[in-house]
């Protein structure tokens, strides 16, 4: 059970830190208020947790949750196991992933009566919200014009073709330049991010109690927000010698 729940958890992208205006301001302005939790976050009672969020009823009506920060308690270790990567404008965190779910799955977040979650088998749901930023990223390129004619330089015996470099572009405007395209992959800023779980209640017969249960899972930028550093880039596309177009950003929502 432990494992079937982290590999659900691994399929994640974590939150990081509020440097930016996460959620926009201009989207809703109700207020967060300060929540705090100690979390049993498996049946051995091995990972537990005291962790902070920030947490609204945002003006649709959905409970939404921000992650101020978590540390084990009683001086639990037991979490330094768990994955996490940075990777370009990805980043991951199981221990992060685990506390947020484990607290919106939580009975208190729903209230002592959870009458008023639908149940799966009505196809409604209710939706609970995490918000996170993430960082962003873009790839840029830096062109090279290759001389004409190209110089080569074989091994005796070779067959085929030649290589074929760089962009042939007929046109319009018709052109047969030669280029070495080099990319790199830079920093676009960072952007706020939500997951929106929509979740209902089954009632099982043959056991005590109701079980929260997630029924889709949606990750997205959060309306309202872009990438801080957006605009910021620009250049030919899709050859050197195109109209140069704003690029965009990658985000890591």
């Amino acid at each position: 059970m432990k494992q079937a729940f982290l590999i659900i958890v691994f399929l994640c992208i974590s939150y990081q830190s509020y440097a930016i205006d996460c959620p926009p301001s201009s989207t809703c302005t109700i207020p967060f208020e300060v929540a705090t939790a100690s979390l049993i976050l498996d049946a051995n009672r091995e990972l537990s947790v005291s962790a902070t969020f920030f947490h609204r009823v945002n003006c649709d009506g959905d409970y939404e949750v921000k992650l101020v920060n978590f540390e084990g308690y009683n001086g639990n270790t037991s979490m330094n196991f768990l994955e996490s990567f940075n990777y370009l404008h990805y980043s991951f965190s199981s221990a992060t992933e685990l506390v947020v779910l484990d607290y919106l799955m939580n009975r208190n977040v729903f209230g002592r009566d959870l009458r008023h979650v639908p149940l799966c088998s009505t196809n409604d749901a209710i939706k609970r919200v995490f918000i996170y930023t993430a960082s962003c990223g873009i790839w840029t390129k830096c062109s090279y014009k290759l001389p004409d004619p190209i110089e080569k330089d074989c091994d005796q015996g070779w067959q085929g073709s030649f290589p074929h470099y760089g962009v042939l572009n007929p046109g319009p405007p018709p052109t047969t330049e030669m280029w070495v395209d080099h990319w790199k992959w830079q920093n676009c800023g960072e952007v706020c991010c939500r997951k929106v779980y929509e979740v209902c209640r089954e009632n099982y017969i043959d056991k005590a109690g109701t079980y929260i249960k997630i029924k889709a899972l949606t990750k997205e930028k959060y309306p309202g927000s872009e990438c801080s550093k957006q605009g910021d880039f620009e250049g030919p596309r899709p050859f050197p010698n195109s109209s140069t177009v704003t690029l965009n950003c990658e985000d890591g929502c």
